[in-house]
This record gives C-alpha cells, structure tokens and sequence, in this order.
C-alpha cells in the first residue's frame, strides 16, 4: 500500500492489507490475525488512518479521532482504541437529541402497511421471539414512534451489523452506556437488535439495574422496521447520513422475509458475532 501524507505532513504506511477489518493507532491488532496467524498493525499517524478498503477510514479520510463524524466500520467488539474512544465521545444531550419528537413524527408520516407477502410470515416470527421471551418489557415500533417526551434508541446488535445501516436517530449501545447514568430518570429507553431476542435480555438488565428507568425491548427491531416502510442511516450522525434502504437481516430467513425495495447486505466478519436475534 503506498504510504499517504498525513496531516502533520510526515508519510505514513500501514501494515494492513485491505483484506483486514480493524485498525489501532500503531498497535497490535488482535482483532484481526492474518491467514497465518501473525497479527498485522495500522496505522493512524497525524490523525490519518491507511486501512484500506475494509474499515471507512479511507486515506484522506477523517481517523478513527473524527471518525464519530461518519461511521466506523471496526468489526468486531475489541475494537481499537480510537473506536472505544469515539464510543465515548456523544455528550447526553446529543444522545437524547438523536431519535428527537420530529424525527418520530416524519417517521409516523411515513409507515405503509406491510404487502403480503411478507406481512404474516413476519409477524409469526416476531411471535415466536415474544413467546420464548414472555416477560420481557415489549413494546412496538409504532408505540414507540408515538411517544412524548425524550426517547433514546439503542442499537445492541454487533458493530459489523452497526456497520451497514442503522436506524436513524439510534445510538450503539457502546455510546449509550457512556452516558446512560446521566440521562434524566423520565426518558424512555427502546432498545432494538434484528429481530427483538438480543433487545429483551438487553433491556431486562437495564430494567434490573435501574427500577427508575423507564425501559422497552423493540419486538421485530430492525426487520419490523422495514415492514413499515421505514428507511434506515449510513451514519448514526444526521448531518453525516444518507437513508437507504440496505440492512443486515437475520440471516436466510430474515433476507426472504424483506419487502421488495430493501436489500439484504451481509454484515462484515466479525470476531463477536452472535447466533442471536
């Protein structure tokens, strides 16, 4: 890989080959050992980062120090320093700005019913979530897109899913529990995965936690989502996203079950991926 000037002017090379998936700030990459099994380094010298076509810090690109402007792409839970970092970077009061009282009513105005097919079929499926999980606190998009009051979405799903889309107005949860001791005991906190599993025992925790806080688990999460018509981010940052209409669904069932117009985008390999829903 050539090396590109960094921003302090001094030539920076990466060790990363665009095969690789995570970056570190000139550390050890344990997250991604290479076919051999030696593990590679990245660079971020001068607050560029040179990892190439796997993470979207490309060079001339913001790093992983600005990169809570865009979105980054690290792919498994070990993420790097820069990414940890960056999780910590949302003040409270950005995060409960982010899913605010308008973003809620333009999403509202526009839900269109689910065609059938996909409509029954999904929601058999979510049924069978709501039954293995009975007492966990469920609540339905639609409810929680008519609430009042501050509402904070929280994305539970894997980075490497985070990666693809996410749902606009969401926070990951890494961002989330940086700040959740702060928020005021009235917000309501709706958690969502793919389909609702990981979302409940998520927020059965919360819920044991903190008796105060006001807590819902998303049933069909991010699948129900796209049954209404919604569209989802590139970016968890308004100002940085555009919508579209890719997500990672829950595998070969989850892709058959998407209505027409949305695209199924296999979330990038990760070391932390979870057979739950």
């Amino acid at each position: 890989m050539a090396d590109t000037p960094s921003t302090s002017g001094a030539p920076c090379s990466c060790a990363c080959s665009s095969g690789e998936t995570n970056l570190s700030s000139g550390e050890t990459n344990l997250a991604t050992p290479s076919a051999a099994g030696a593990q590679k380094k990245c660079c971020a010298a001068g607050n560029r980062c040179e990892c190439g076509d796997a993470c979207a810090c490309k060079p001339g690109s913001p790093s992983c120090g600005g990169c809570a402007q865009f979105m980054c792409k690290c792919t498994a839970e070990a993420v790097c320093g820069p990414c940890s970092t960056y999780m910590g970077n949302a003040s409270p009061e950005e995060v409960l700005s982010r899913f605010s009282e308008s973003l809620r009513r333009e999403m509202r105005e526009k839900v269109t019913p689910c065609p059938q097919p996909p409509a029954e079929e999904l929601s058999a499926w979510f049924e069978e979530v709501r039954q293995r999980m009975p007492d966990a606190p469920w609540v339905e998009v639609s409810d929680v897109l008519a609430r009042e009051g501050p509402v904070v979405l929280v994305d539970v799903r894997s980075l490497a899913e985070h990666s693809v889309s996410v749902i606009p107005g969401s926070v990951h949860r890494l961002e989330f529990e940086a700040v959740k001791e702060q928020l005021p005991p009235r917000t309501f906190v709706a958690v969502h995965c793919t389909v609702g599993g990981r979302a409940a025992k998520y927020a059965a925790a919360l819920t044991e936690a903190s008796g105060e806080q006001q807590v819902g688990a998303l049933l069909g999460s991010t699948m129900q989502w796209q049954a209404l018509g919604l569209e989802f981010a590139t970016s968890r940052r308004e100002h940085a996203s555009t919508r579209t209409r890719s997500l990672n669904p829950f595998g070969e069932r989850g892709a058959n079950l998407m209505r027409d117009g949305y695209e199924a985008v296999s979330a990038p390999p990760s070391s932390s991926s979870s057979s739950s829903s």
